[in-house]
C-alpha cells in the first residue's frame, strides 16, 4: 500500500529527453513541507477518512506515478485539454498515433480536482510528492484582476482596495442569472487569492470568465458532447485558453523547436 506521506522509497520510470532513454528515478519529495502545510489532507483523525476518499483518494496513484501533472477544473477541462494537447502535437508532427499517445508517452496526467478547494490540497500533495504540477481553473469573474491578487497574507487581500471597496461594483451572475452578493464574491476573490498563493502565478492559468466562454461555447448546459463539437470546429487555441507557461510546461515548445530543425 501507498503512503502518501512518506515516499522516498518510490521509484518512477521516466523517459529522459536529453537522453533519449528511460531512466530509473527515485521520488524527492520536498522536505522543506511541514506539518503545517499539509494541514487539509493529513488523516489524524477518523473524521478526515471522507474527505481523503473524496479528494485524494481517486487522484492518488496517477499523481504518484506521474512525471507531470496538468491540475484541471473538471470533466470538460479534462477533454478540453487533452484535444488541444493532441491537435497542437498533431499539426507539429502529422503523426496521428504520436499526437493520440503524447500525454502517456510524457508520462504526463491531466486530473480534474472538482473545486479550488480540493485544487489546493492536490497541490500541496504534488508538492510533497516531489512532481511537477499545473493548475487549470476558472477564474469566475468577467474582469481580469489575476495581477491584482499577488498578496502575501490573507489579511493584506482583507485591506485591499479590491477587497473592501471595487468588490461592490463587480457585476456578477450565478448559472441562473442572479447576481451575486457581495459576499459571495469576496469568497471567490478569497478562494482565487489562496489558489494562487498556493501553486504560484508561474504555475496557474485561469480562463476568463470560464472555460465555456473562452472556447466559444455559450450554453450553461455543461454538455461534454457540446463542447467536444465546438472543439472539432476550432483549428485555433491561444494565450487566452493556452498559454505559453502551459506550452512549455506539457513539452509543446521543445516539440516546436525540434521540429523547426527538420
Amino acid at each position: 500500500m501507498i503512503d502518501a506521506f512518506d515516499t522516498r522509497g518510490l521509484i518512477r520510470f521516466e523517459f529522459d529527453d536529453e537522453a533519449h532513454e528511460t531512466i530509473l528515478k527515485y521520488n524527492k519529495p520536498d522536505e522543506n513541507i511541514s506539518e503545517a502545510d499539509l494541514e487539509g489532507f493529513s488523516l489524524d483523525q477518523v473524521a478526515d477518512f471522507n474527505n481523503y476518499i473524496k479528494m485524494i483518494e481517486p487522484n492518488l496513484n496517477k499523481i504518484v506515478f506521474s512525471q507531470k501533472v496538468v491540475l484541471v477544473e473538471g470533466p470538460n477541462d479534462l477533454l478540453t485539454y487533452k484535444e488541444i494537447i493532441k491537435k497542437k502535437v498533431y499539426l507539429l508532427t502529422k503523426d496521428s498515433m504520436y499526437s493520440e499517445t503524447y500525454l502517456n508517452f510524457k508520462n504526463i496526467s491531466i486530473i480534474p480536482h472538482h473545486g479550488k478547494i480540493t485544487a489546493r490540497i492536490l497541490v500541496k500533495l504534488c508538492k510533497h510528492l516531489g512532481v511537477d504540477f499545473f493548475c487549470i481553473n476558472d477564474f469566475d469573474f468577467k474582469n481580469n484582476f489575476i495581477s491584482e491578487l499577488l498578496f502575501d497574507s490573507l489579511e493584506d487581500l482583507k485591506k485591499s482596495e479590491l477587497y473592501t471597496k471595487r468588490i461592490l461594483d463587480l457585476e456578477e451572475f450565478n448559472s441562473k442569472g442572479k447576481p451575486l452578493s457581495d459576499s459571495t464574491k469576496r469568497q471567490m476573490v478569497t478562494t482565487n487569492w489562496g489558489l494562487i498563493k498556493e501553486a504560484s502565478l508561474e504555475k496557474i492559468h485561469f480562463n476568463i470568465p470560464k472555460l465555456e466562454a473562452v472556447i466559444g461555447y455559450e450554453s450553461n448546459d455543461k454538455s461534454s458532447l457540446g463542447i467536444w463539437t465546438k472543439l472539432q470546429e476550432t483549428s485555433e487555441f491561444g494565450e487566452e485558453i493556452f498559454p505559453t507557461s502551459l506550452k512549455k510546461f506539457v513539452g509543446i515548445e521543445t516539440l516546436e523547436q525540434a521540429c523547426s530543425k527538420q
